[in-house]
């Protein structure tokens, strides 16, 4: 059975991304790498060998760059505008930033707060 990462799969964290991004620099229009390197680093320690496999089907990997089958779904996650789609992001392709939305911010706060109560309840639990 795979493990494989789908773009379907990221929607959560990058919402998270993009808030994280969004409290170290107050801006709300976050540069695309900012997105891709943050969520890149949250995800890190969760990916599968699939996820982690090189792509070879990207023409840089010929000129000795490394990239991985999670940053082709990353990049297509923007590319696919699935959180602009959502509501979460307006991507503007001119400036590659995405502005965070306040449907997005809402959605983060939703999350953190569903993780807030769900730890809670575990330590009750304990």
């Amino acid at each position: 059975m795979s493990n494989r990462t789908f773009e379907s799969n990221l929607i959560t964290p990058a919402v998270l991304a993009l808030a994280t991004v969004y409290s170290k620099t107050g801006d709300r229009n976050i540069k695309s790498d900012d997105f891709r390197s943050t969520l890149r680093n949250m995800l890190s320690t969760t990916l599968s060998e699939e996820d982690n496999a090189m792509n070879t089907s990207r023409k840089e990997y010929s000129n000795g760059k490394t990239d991985k089958r999670i940053d082709q779904i990353i990049r297509n996650l923007i590319s696919h505008r699935k959180l602009d789609k959502m509501g979460f992001t307006e991507y503007n392709p001119m400036t590659r930033t995405m502005k965070f939305k306040i449907k997005g911010m809402r959605m983060a706060e939703q999350i953190l707060s569903e993780i807030a109560t769900s730890n809670a309840e575990v330590e009750v639990a304990a």
